[in-house]
């Protein structure tokens, strides 16, 4: 709680943060995963954020490669890999993807954005629209055989979402909401603060850092430290 408030109170002073956050921890060695609970849904909930508890697979993805045994030895295949959607264009309306595309998202959660009152909220990627979502517990086998499985295309899903506005140091719903915090507000907070959301943190982990991501992964710190 102390520290939520002290990021609360940074933020209605103008901060900057970013939320990278993963529901799933994947073992790529096993295609095995564990699930994660950030703990930040409340927080995020007030800012109108929500981050889905489902993988978004998307049919326009990166591939991975696999070892495959032959009757001598084991070669690499190159394996379509739903789960790591590739983004080949992202929103020309923020300096953080301008002129940015084929981005991969790996394991990536949807996010939902309802900007409160008094900021505005830009979707910096999406999934494409041959994008769907996996019940869980997802199935991660690569080897899985997609044209046999009954999948129905609802996409695209967000996966990075901007919001930037002036936010207040208090939660709405708390005891705490009053008049007297309100117009503190009012009196010392004139700057814009900058939230960044992302439904996933794999896009910028070494294993995945192309060009292309490496150049998002930088313009996300520029835009934060402006």
């Amino acid at each position: 709680v102390e520290l939520e408030s002290t990021f609360r109170d940074t933020m209605a002073r103008g901060g900057s943060a970013a939320f990278l956050l993963d529901r799933f921890h994947m073992d790529l060695e096993t295609f095995t995963h564990t699930e994660v609970d950030p703990g930040l849904a409340g927080l995020l909930a007030s800012y109108g954020i929500t981050i889905g508890d489902k993988l978004v697979a998307d049919a326009q993805c990166t591939t991975i490669s696999l070892m495959m045994r032959t009757n001598l030895f084991p070669i690499p295949v190159p394996v379509k890999y739903p789960f790591m959607p590739q983004v080949q264009r992202l929103s020309g309306d923020s300096a953080i993807t301008e002129g940015i595309g084929n981005i991969v998202f790996p394991f990536a959660t949807f996010v939902d954005v309802n900007p409160p009152v008094g900021t505005t909220s830009t979707v910096l990627a999406k999934s494409s629209d041959k994008s769907w979502l996996e019940e869980n517990p997802p199935n991660f086998n690569p080897q899985r055989d997609w044209g046999k499985e009954e999948i129905v295309p609802a996409g695209p899903y967000n996966l990075i979402v901007q919001l930037t506005g002036r936010f207040p140091r208090h939660f709405p719903e708390a005891p705490g909401a009053t008049d007297a915090n309100e117009a503190k507000d009012k009196k010392d907070d004139a700057r814009e603060a900058r939230i960044i959301v992302a439904g996933g943190s794999n896009f910028i982990w070494d294993r995945y850092l192309g060009r292309t991501n490496q150049a998002l992964a930088a313009n996300l710190v520029d835009w934060m430290v402006l």
